[in-house]
């Protein structure tokens, strides 16, 4: 069975060597699926500390400024503001601008219950002017010192001194006490009623209940007062305004009646008539000869053209249609003829005759409906011309005889508009006369505000609700925008999809192993020190059945003939290769072989440290020839396994890996070791691991979790395929095993390495 991994024989033949079937990394595929709940789930976990920082940084901050606010109680009244209609003068008889409509009523009512002068009124009524919470000099509740300087400095900078008003004035400047109670005055109407609410916000509840009931009765003696001046200043105003309109009645009927007889204004009336309608009879000729000189003048304007034949009226006639059937028969007839005869023969001079008078009578036709369209051109436009002088001189005599009924219109107007005046201005005055005893208004209170027993703000369950919401809102975004900017590779599905290439194994990262111990209690007193040697010390562990696992991978990657020289490098330093490589090769060792370690990282070696071996004679001495190749490698404190150490850092260490005497060196160590690991340099900004690709029998690409960059991995393996290296898969080193989606590892793990202890113990007990 072939699938993409599959691996294939190489094309020279050789059985020993095999290569893996790899995708073209050129293109780097990936397969795109619909994102599943618990992988959101994974991008909180992974960020689970952006998440809980923002969270509790906005719930506190929510809840230290909640409960620091001072208590702010809320009192209400409620008032019935009906229409009022108005009594004292019907100004939409007067005026037709002057109509009102319900809602701007309303909205003027509500405005004037935020008025600064009601607001002053209802301040000097309650003296709250001498009040700390108006006059910001010992405000109850608590303030920060803080706060209390920035109010205290902006006032010293703004403030000015009260001018000094004489006796009888009043105040042209803006109270700060008005303005500070106007902030505290809430209007709200209620919805498709009448009523509307007028509330009060204080720190004291009484003074909040004191101030709103004084609002409703303020806003309601207001009213009162402003409908009885009102009433009194209408009765004023229609007694003048009668004198005014008396005088012109008399002197508008007065003019009338002289023009009247100057311009005898029966015979003005019926010549109007007369004028007015012989203008219209003739501006509907005039509109008909024009319609019909352009129609006229379109044709005309086809005559100017060489082609006459397109022409409408040529199209159309009957005489001309036959003409030109005819001539065109004759023309047919012509062209048979002269087939057979020549053109001096009578029968064809006959046929040119007959040919020659037809056409000449279809241009004479044409020539006539041309004449003909011209001069009824002309006819029409002499017409026009005529009945243009016509409406011209109509016209003038239509203007005077306007001017006249304009004049005597205007005179009859203002006298009828005068007399519904002076009419009106009386009916009312009678009305102004009975309003002015009344002292009724059409506002009431419904409900008189009671004493709050409870603060109205801060809110703080919806505060704390609030903060929480935006708290984790906040996180989870942050979350999601860090987890958007991360390109480096953290799962191995992102391996498999981004890479093509197969996945051998995954390392859990050493801190999540350690962790997990803690948590369950299982550590005995026991860490594991350092991630290189783990295979070693702790044989029993997550990271250790990780490397077997990775072991297994290699040795059935090519199942008829093992890779026995493997190649271990990164895309970028840091990755963990090294650490791979010597866990690797202590797990390949456990297999009873000796296994040899070639730590080929000349520039930065570091397999003698952590081995505690000495770093020379090494590979480098052994390849310029210093030193013989068996007393370059070095036996470890593992059994069964081997160094041969990077030696003295060369000048040109590229050089030295891709010669003959090392490939020579690398077939001898083949012979005498059952596997040969070689920890190679970095593949980005070094050739080193390129050169060595080319002769081992596979290579071994490391990525660290959360660390290396995609678009650096992806570069790496373009450059080993560049070289048709061997790249068996890749080893994800470093992975989070907490909440990636991989706890089943570590849970099945914990249940046969429990499973093991118990029955160690069952047998050790048994052996006592």
């Amino acid at each position: 069975m072939e699938s993409d991994n599959a691996l294939v024989k190489a094309k020279d033949g050789n059985v020993d060597l095999a290569k893996p079937q790899l995708w073209p990394v050129r293109a780097f595929p990936e397969d795109k699926k619909e994102p599943h709940l618990r992988d959101y789930w994974h991008v909180l976990y992974k960020h689970r500390w952006i998440v809980l920082t923002c969270f509790l940084v906005t719930v506190i901050t929510v809840a230290t400024a909640t409960f620091v606010q001072q208590s702010i109680y809320k009192a209400t009244a409620t008032l019935q503001i009906d229409k009022a209609e108005p009594n004292i003068l019907k100004f939409d008889q007067v005026s037709p601008t002057a109509d009102k409509e319900t809602d701007d009523y309303y909205q003027t009512q509500y405005k004037l219950l935020t008025s600064y002068s009601l607001a002053e009124r209802i301040v000097k009524l309650l003296r709250l002017d001498a009040n700390p919470e108006f006059s910001g000099k010992g405000a109850a509740g608590p303030a920060s010192p803080t706060w209390t300087w920035l109010v205290d400095l902006v006032g010293s900078v703004y403030h000015q001194p009260p001018a000094q008003l004489s006796p009888g004035e009043t105040s042209t400047t803006e109270s700060p006490v008005v303005k500070s109670f106007l902030k505290k005055l809430e209007i709200e109407p209620v919805k498709n009623t009448r009523l509307v609410k007028i509330s009060f916000l204080s720190a004291s509840p009484e003074l909040s209940a004191q101030v709103a009931n004084a609002m409703a009765e303020g806003f309601i003696e207001h009213s009162i007062e402003q409908k009885v001046g009102a009433t009194k200043y209408a009765g004023d105003f229609l007694a003048k305004q009668i004198q005014d309109v008396r005088a012109k009645l008399e002197g508008s009927d007065e003019l009338l009646q002289k023009f009247a007889k100057q311009k005898q204004y029966l015979v003005l009336d019926e010549k109007q008539e007369q004028t007015t309608k012989q203008l219209s009879l003739l501006t509907d000729a005039l509109m008909k000869a024009r319609s019909d000189r352009l129609a006229k003048e379109g044709l005309y304007r086809q005559t100017q053209g060489q082609d006459f034949q397109s022409i409408p009226s040529v199209l159309e006639n009957a005489l001309i249609v036959d003409l030109k059937k005819e001539y065109y028969r004759l023309q047919a007839e012509y062209r048979k003829l002269s087939e057979k005869f020549l053109p001096d023969y009578p029968t064809m001079i006959a046929l040119k005759s007959n040919v020659e008078e037809v056409k000449g009578r279809l241009d004479g036709e044409v020539q006539r409906i041309v004449d003909g369209l011209r001069s009824s051109y002309e006819a029409a436009v002499k017409t026009e011309h005529l009945l243009q002088v016509s409406v011209d001189k109509q016209k003038q005599v239509a203007l005077k005889t306007n001017d006249d009924s304009i004049q005597y219109n205007i005179l009859k107007r203002e006298v009828d508009i005068n007399r519904e005046l002076y009419a009106g201005l009386l009916q009312r005055m009678k009305e102004t006369a009975v309003s002015a005893g009344l002292d009724s208004t059409n506002i009431q209170v419904t409900d008189r505000a009671k004493i709050p027993l409870w603060p109205d703000r801060p809110k703080k369950l919806l505060n704390l609700t609030l903060g929480i919401v935006l708290g984790l809102s906040l996180g989870i975004g942050l979350a999601f925008f860090a987890d958007y900017l991360d390109n480096t590779v953290n799962k191995i599905e992102e391996v498999e999809s981004t890479f093509a290439l197969p996945i051998l194994g995954a390392v859990p990262a050493l801190a999540s192993v350690e962790r997990r111990k803690r948590l369950k209690g299982t550590t005995n007193g026991q860490a594991i020190e350092s991630f290189e040697l783990v295979m070693h010390h702790d044989q029993s562990s997550l990271v250790s059945e990780a490397i077997r696992n990775i072991r297994t991978s290699l040795l059935f990657s090519l199942p008829d003939n093992p890779p026995k020289l493997l190649l271990v490098t990164s895309a970028e330093p840091g990755d963990g290769k090294t650490s791979v490589s010597i866990n690797l090769s202590i797990a390949l060792s456990q297999l009873g072989g000796d296994v040899l370690l070639i730590d080929a990282d000349m520039r930065y070696p570091d397999c003698h440290r952590l081995l505690e071996q000495d770093r020379a004679p090494g590979l480098s001495n052994f390849l310029v020839g210093d030193a013989e190749l068996s007393a370059a490698i070095k036996p470890t404190t593992i059994p069964n396994l081997y160094l041969l150490p990077a030696g003295q850092s060369p000048l040109n260490p590229a050089e030295l890996l891709g010669s003959e005497r090392m490939k020579a060196a690398v077939d001898l160590l083949c012979q005498q070791f059952k596997h040969v690991i070689i920890d190679s340099p970095p593949v980005l900004g070094f050739t080193d691991s390129v050169l060595l690709s080319t002769f081992a029998d596979g290579t071994l690409l490391v990525i660290r979790a959360g660390k290396t960059v995609r678009d650096a991995a992806q570069r790496a393996v373009r450059t080993l395929d560049a070289v048709n290296a061997k790249i068996l898969g890749v080893v994800l080193n470093n992975l989070e095993i907490h909440g990636n989606g991989y706890s089943y590892y570590r849970d099945y793990h914990d249940y046969y390495h429990r499973k093991s202890e118990r029955r160690d113990s069952v047998m050790s007990h048994r052996d006592s």
